[in-house]
Parts: structure tokens; C-alpha cells; sequence
């Protein structure tokens, strides 16, 4: 299943909902000795949950600008696929088109953009504009206004289509 990054009528195509799990998967794992959300509550709580409110806005911009100090010191063997499942891995088509320099360059949206990054950008739009922000699965996003200057260079990794 897709999943997109939703500011108001802007999304931001992620991609399978395993690489946002991913994501979340290894900084538990690492900051947060495993305790899922116990560092970085407002990220982990809402979120991770599907909707961060514009309230908390600013609090999450913190979290998410310290997960990325954190990220870029991290390297890429400390990557967690899956925490509830520790021996998974990445598939092939993924793992292969990643940046290994650390994990901050190893996770990417289908569009090339760096995962991090795009939520700090909609978390910042959230404070400068108004509304909230949303994890939302997706079947066509093909309608859908997505943020990226590369959406029209998009990875062809076949796992995507199963």
C-alpha cells in the first residue's frame, strides 16, 4: 500500500508504507531503546499515528530537527527494517538505489527525496500556513497535487506493484 504525507491538499508521495515504518522502526531502535515514542512523543504519537495536529506543530519540528542530527550520525548498519521484527530486511530494489553514507541519506521517498527532509518541509507549512499534517494511504495518486520536482522521475522498483 502507498502512503502519502497530506498538508492540507498537498501530498507528498512516500511510497510503501514499509519505508515510513522503516523509518520510525529505526529511530525507535536507536534513541529510543526500543520504547516506541517515548523520545520523540508529538512524531511517534500523532504522526506515526496518521494526523499530526497544527498545534502541535512546533513541538514536532523540534523532534523531527533532532532526529536528524541524530540520523546523520547514524550509519546505515543500524538500520531497522521492522522492529517488531528484527530480522527483516529491506527489499533488494530498495536497499540497491539507497544513498549508504548514513541513515539521513538511506531513506528516500519513490520520488528521490530525502524522507526526513519532506517531513520537516511539511511540518514548517503547517506553522507558516495553517492545517494539518497526515499519513494517508492511497490507491491512485495520480490526482493528488504531490510536492515533489521529481515526481515525474519516479524509481521503477517492481516490488511496489504487488
Amino acid at each position: 500500500m502507498t502512503v502519502a504525507i497530506k498538508q492540507e491538499n498537498v501530498y507528498t508521495e512516500v511510497g510503501p508504507g514499509s519505508i515510513l515504518h522503516a523509518f520510525f522502526s529505526t529511530i525507535s531502535a536507536n534513541h529510543d531503546n526500543g520504547e516506541w515514542g517515548t523520545r520523540y512523543p508529538v512524531i511517534f504519537g500523532q504522526l506515526y499515528e496518521g494526523k499530526l495536529s497544527e498545534a502541535n506543530a512546533i513541538e514536532a519540528k523540534k523532534e523531527i530537527v533532532e532526529i536528524i542530527k541524530e540520523l546523520k550520525c547514524l550509519p546505515v548498519e543500524k538500520l531497522v527494517w521492522d522492529i517488531e521484527n528484527r530480522s527483516a530486511t529491506p527489499p533488494f530494489e530498495y536497499d540497491h538505489q539507497c544513498d549508504k553514507s548514513s541513515l539521513y541519506t538511506y531513506f528516500r521517498t519513490v520520488n528521490g527525496r530525502n524522507l526526513s527532509e519532506e517531513i520537516l518541509e511539511n511540518i514548517i507549512t503547517s506553522i507558516d500556513f495553517g492545517g494539518d499534517v497526515e499519513i494517508v494511504s492511497c490507491k491512485d495518486l495520480s490526482e493528488a497535487v504531490t510536492r515533489s520536482k521529481c515526481a515525474k522521475k519516479r524509481f521503477k522498483w517492481p516490488f511496489f506493484s504487488k
